[in-house]
């Protein structure tokens, strides 16, 4: 028995996958790529390869990533090798390779090198047969249109790590698109690094509307990462046109002090302009519901620019708001800047504003008290069934426990659900029969 447990199963692998949801697109791009020479998944246990998909966007991920590298080594048995995969490495191939001289590390391009093992078949693949997906329980799909970022925002390590905007053409999704179709989807989250960018570097302007219409039969389709300076009567009319587009939209604005936005690189982006065009949304959409993050300590922040911040927390603009603490990375062009703020000071502001926002989103989210949702049934578990309505995002927001959980009900269903209660960030309800 011992044996069977400790048996590595030799052309295997297992993925582990950190950070953001396009790096889920990424581990299903490299699983199809092993697949497709002849390798098979499995277990940690069982692996004769373990890859860790890495996040670098900023050092707590870095740190993140080197903490389960050190923890899975540790947990390694003999004839099982570790592979470090993604962000982190094109970070450091770009700017510290030396850093990598200790860990084995691998390219989408170098799985081709493992279909050449003695003992295995040499296979090949093309990248066009790679999916441009992610699937998670309950029907939902994430479609990743592009990858890279042309934007330049000062503070931001994406250019270093995904390089310039690469759009997909249609052409390119359709292969996914087909896929995803047969797969019976509830719920496809189309993300990218700027939504709103999206083709932009080939002067195509009209992606979204071809996408939605190949989407049409899709109960949901959300909106997310799209520039707050790019919102307009365009983004508008796709909310107007497209019933199954849900009345979401995530928008990063990051800061509201034009000296600060300026020195991001984001100097395009005024504030008040921004609030015009949300209403813009508003008219298509009433029941729209806006996500947006901020960003506390960039360099030169004043108090003044700090509790701007506040108002605009406190402005009810926003249901839901991510928050975090400027990161110094190196190699980005803010790394040099003046007047960096103490890390004690941006935890203090951090800590404030997320108490804040805490507390303005739970007002906020009592608005939807005693009012019944269509509601997507994503999963049970020991608390009991968990579901989401419209105003809620997949991984990043609140969701919904459903109070008569005696209910049987099939994960990816649509039920009418009324909310009883708000345990922020969360919402108990109950299904209307």
């Amino acid at each position: 028995m011992d044996k069977i447990k400790n048996t590595i199963l030799p052309f295997s692998f297992s993925v582990i996958t950190l950070g953001c949801a396009k790096n889920e697109v990424e581990t299903s791009r490299l699983e199809k790529a092993f697949n497709l020479i002849g390798w098979e998944e499995t277990s940690i246990s069982k692996a004769e390869i373990v890859i860790v998909n890495s996040c670098a966007f900023i050092q707590d991920a870095i740190e993140e990533t080197m903490q389960t590298i050190d923890i899975v080594r540790h947990s390694l048995k003999k004839g099982q090798n570790l592979f470090l995969y993604g962000c982190l490495v094109n970070l450091y191939l770009k700017t510290a390779k030396q850093k990598l001289n200790k860990i084995n590390y691998l390219t989408l391009n170098d799985i081709k090198k493992f279909s050449e093992k003695p003992g295995k078949s040499s296979k090949k693949f093309s990248n066009n047969e790679l999916p441009y997906y992610s699937r998670k329980k309950g029907g939902i799909f994430y479609l990743r249109v592009s990858d890279g970022c042309n934007n330049r925002c000062s503070y931001c390590t994406i250019p270093i790590i995904r390089g310039k905007l690469k759009s997909n053409s249609i052409n390119d999704l359709e292969k996914s698109i087909e896929e995803i179709k047969k797969r019976k989807p509830r719920e496809v989250n189309l993300i990218s690094q700027d939504l709103s960018a999206w083709g932009s570097e080939k002067q195509v302007y009209e992606n979204h509307y071809k996408l939605l219409k190949m989407l049409s039969s899709v109960p949901w389709i959300r909106f997310l990462y799209w520039h707050p300076a790019r919102i307009d009567k365009y983004l508008a009319d796709l909310y107007k046109k497209f019933p199954n587009l849900v009345s979401y939209l995530d928008t990063p604005i990051q800061h509201v002090s034009n000296h600060l936005l300026k020195k991001m690189n984001r100097e395009n982006q005024d504030l008040e302009k921004i609030k015009d065009n949300l209403m813009l949304l508003k008219e298509a959409r009433p029941d729209m519901v806006l996500r947006t993050t901020l960003m506390v300590g960039f360099p030169g922040e004043t108090e003044k620019d700090f509790l701007r911040l506040a108002d605009l927390v406190q402005d009810n603009l926003f249901t839901w708001i991510g928050i975090f603490a400027y990161s110094n990375m190196k190699n980005t062009l803010s790394y040099g800047f003046a007047e960096q703020i103490p890390y004690n000071e941006k935890i203090r502001r951090y800590n404030f504003l997320t108490e804040l926002r805490d507390r303005c989103t739970n007002e906020k989210l009592h608005e939807f008290m005693d009012k019944t949702y269509n509601c997507l049934i994503i999963g049970k578990d020991f608390q009991g069934i968990h579901a989401r309505p419209y105003f809620s995002a997949d991984d990043i927001d609140g969701h919904v426990l459903i109070e008569n959980s005696s209910v049987k009900i099939r994960s990816g269903s649509f039920k009418k659900i009324v909310i009883k209660q708000i345990l922020y960030p969360d919402m108990i309800g109950e299904i209307i029969e």
